[in-house]
């Protein structure tokens, strides 16, 4: 039970400041590639394409981005952006995300092997066709199926799917698809797809990221719809085997009425216009950088009380003590002692002992208006990289006022590394088996009359 509990129920993934940029950057993304850039199907692609990448290894870059700088307050707003998330709620969205992006996975299989069962097409013309144009986009040519619909994938087996009427269509009608899902194969684009499906289904608490997946299926199109008209060398031919494809008839005659409802037909629209095809991609990096800084901007800020440091006082049994001084004739102070383990000794007790980077501990502006003292006992282990980890609250007499201080401190607490300091040899502290070390700090928040 204790187990569970601690990795249920402690704070030590992410904080309310992480999930903001996680909103942030989804949001602005989404609109970026709704608004930016309307005309120009390459670039709305590759900023698309940047959007899922950032998202994808966001949580990792978040560990390392720590841009935070401090906004003096004359007492702490109760609920910071430092404050930690409880590891239940990311287990919960943790679980789902599983569960959604496991039952995708099944589905793309199980359509992959059912395009795998479908019938080849032996027709020597047209396979030394697509192998002549896969030759000009230099890779090798895909299978050939015949199924319902025209459709390429590179997953497994690269192939290709017809329709049953390909043998109706003309030259021109026949080259142009095949040269549109030949350009599918040649980007990967059912891979970007399956990775931007992905993302929805494992960020499914952001549900405006189906936007952003719905717009990158109509740019992944449009974008072909440019590679494979330029290929084609005829933009009128394209137009013409688009419509083509999209043609619906009854009883011999063509269903205007389906037809306008064909999706192929809202692409036709694109050629009667002027279209940008040239990749702007200047103008991607600037978008992309620009979200970057703004969300750092919007996030990056920290309360803090208003403080003045005093030097360490030896002789009174503590290391350190902050001193904060406001107005008022009281001065909130927090002192800190140390319990290391009693095996452990010469040099790696000094490491432990004095850590490279220590934050100040901040006295709460809510305890210092209700004239509030308490204590923390706060348990953790030191890795060997000097990194803090297993911060667990002992005991507290206030937790809701005093805990959030303490393991926001604690937790961007820095020591040395076990393979390195700057005042003894490498070799010194090179232990293989050296067990993670156990510590203990204790604080206690006092308020002095002047």
């Amino acid at each position: 039970m204790d187990f569970i509990q601690q990795h249920l129920f402690d704070q030590g993934w992410l904080s309310l400041r992480d999930v903001l940029r996680l909103l942030l950057l989804s949001g602005l993304f989404t609109v970026a590639c709704m608004l930016a850039f309307p005309r120009n199907a390459p670039t709305r692609r590759i900023l698309l394409l940047a959007a899922v990448t950032i998202l994808t290894i966001l949580p990792w870059l978040l560990a390392s981005v720590d841009v935070i700088w401090p906004v003096v307050f004359d007492s702490l707003p109760p609920i910071t952006l430092g404050a930690l998330v409880p590891n239940v709620v990311l287990w919960i969205w943790l679980f789902f995300s599983v569960l959604l992006v496991s039952q995708h996975l099944l589905d793309v299989w199980q359509e992959i092997r059912l395009l795998q069962r479908l019938p080849l097409i032996n027709n020597v013309e047209l396979t030394s066709h697509v192998a002549e144009l896969a030759q000009r986009l230099d890779f090798e040519p895909p299978q050939l199926r015949l199924g319902a619909n025209a459709c390429s994938t590179t997953l497994g087996t690269a192939l290709i799917v017809l329709p049953r009427e390909w043998q109706r269509w003309d030259g021109s009608t026949l080259r142009s698809v095949l040269l549109h899902e030949l350009t599918h194969i040649q980007r990967r684009d059912d891979r970007w797809l399956l990775l931007t499906r992905i993302l929805v289904l494992a960020y499914w608490w952001m549900p405006w990221l189906i936007v952003l997946y719905r717009v990158y299926l109509r740019a992944m199109e449009e974008s072909c719809d440019d590679a494979a008209s330029e290929a084609l060398g005829h933009q009128h031919a394209y137009v013409g085997a688009l419509l083509d494809v999209a043609r619906v008839k009854h009883d011999g005659y063509l269903n205007v009425a389906n037809m306008h409802q064909h999706h192929l037909v809202g692409r036709v629209g694109r050629f009667a216009s002027t279209r940008m095809v040239e990749l702007d991609t200047q103008g991607v990096y600037w978008c992309v950088l620009g979200i970057l800084v703004c969300v750092i901007a919007l996030t990056g800020f920290e309360p803090v009380v208003r403080t003045q440091f005093a030097q360490a006082t030896p002789g009174t049994g503590f290391r350190y003590q902050l001193q904060t001084k406001l107005e008022t004739a009281a001065y909130p102070i927090v002192h800190q002692s140390t319990e290391i383990p009693a095996g452990i000794s010469g040099v790696y007790r000094d490491r432990l002992d004095t850590p490279e980077y220590e934050p100040p501990v901040i006295y709460p502006g809510a305890a210092i208006r209700k004239n509030v003292e308490g204590d923390v006992l706060v348990g953790y282990i030191v890795n060997a990289d000097g990194t803090v980890s297993q911060v667990k609250v002992l005991r507290s007499t206030q937790p809701l006022l005093f805990d959030a201080s303490v393991l926001r401190a604690v937790q961007n607490t820095r020591y040395a590394p076990a393979y390195s300091t700057r005042s003894v040899a490498r070799s010194a502290l090179r232990t293989p088996n050296q067990p993670p070390a156990r510590i203990k700090r204790f604080f206690r928040f006092r308020i002095r009359e002047q």
